[in-house]
């Protein structure tokens, strides 16, 4: 079994704490991430996604410190604004990052990248530049890239923006699988989305992990009442 193990994690900016030292085991399933703007959310996805440096603590997979290129290749990551690069088409974009995470141009690739364009509605689109595309289809690349290669690890920050009905229906559906056998950690602010979804909670609040719970209650009530709003 997969396990990410998070040793007393922090993240200072000069004199300001931006998330306390967290510790946390995380296994195979899907983790929500809730807490308002400011409560330090994205400064732990970044951490995690190799984008930040921890002022302290350490990561451990299935026990021992990963060196970075074999630590990036376990992850797949999805920020809060996703960038590309306009003049690429959308294949391009995949392409590129398949590159980045080290997979191998193989027909394996090809078929998965196109599988999953087809899953979001996007295969027919793939050949066009990113600059024609709206601002949804490029949270869908966003996705598929996210998805791509083999990542124990998926971070996925406000993944639903953007998206129609029945693309969030088709997100959940492959979040749901996915989490069988990766960890997911999710942030978003549609509560809606976490209460069907997600099988643990993890509430921050000003850069500190207040609880963690399983999700068996109404999400959107026990929110209400931790940050006692009304």
């Amino acid at each position: 079994m997969i396990t990410w193990t998070i040793h007393q994690l922090s993240k200072n900016y000069g004199k300001k704490t931006a998330l306390f030292p967290l510790n946390l085991e995380l296994r195979p399933g899907i983790y929500a991430l809730l807490g308002p703007n400011g409560a330090g959310k994205s400064t732990m996805m970044n951490i995690l996604a190799g984008v930040l440096k921890p002022t302290t603590g350490e990561i451990l997979v299935n026990g021992r410190v990963r060196e970075r290129k074999e630590y990036q290749s376990l992850i797949g990551y999805l920020p809060q604004k996703f960038g590309c690069y306009d003049s690429f088409s959308g294949l391009d974009m995949l392409y590129y990052f398949a590159a980045l995470k080290g997979l191998p141009f193989n027909e394996k690739l090809g078929k998965r990248i196109h599988g999953l364009a087809g899953l979001f509605e996007l295969e027919e689109d793939l050949n066009r530049r990113v600059r024609e595309y709206s601002g949804g289809m490029r949270q869908r690349l966003g996705i598929i890239q996210a998805f791509l290669g083999n990542p124990h690890l998926i971070i996925l920050d406000e993944p639903t923006a953007g998206l129609d009905p029945k693309q969030r229906i088709y997100f959940r559906t492959l979040l749901q699988k996915a989490g069988r056998k990766r960890i997911i950690l999710l942030s978003t602010h549609i509560l809606s989305d976490v209460q069907d979804l997600a099988d643990s909670i993890l509430i921050l609040r000003q850069g500190r992990l207040m609880s963690e719970m399983p999700n068996n209650e109404d999400v959107e009530k026990v929110y209400m009442e931790f940050f006692n709003e009304s």
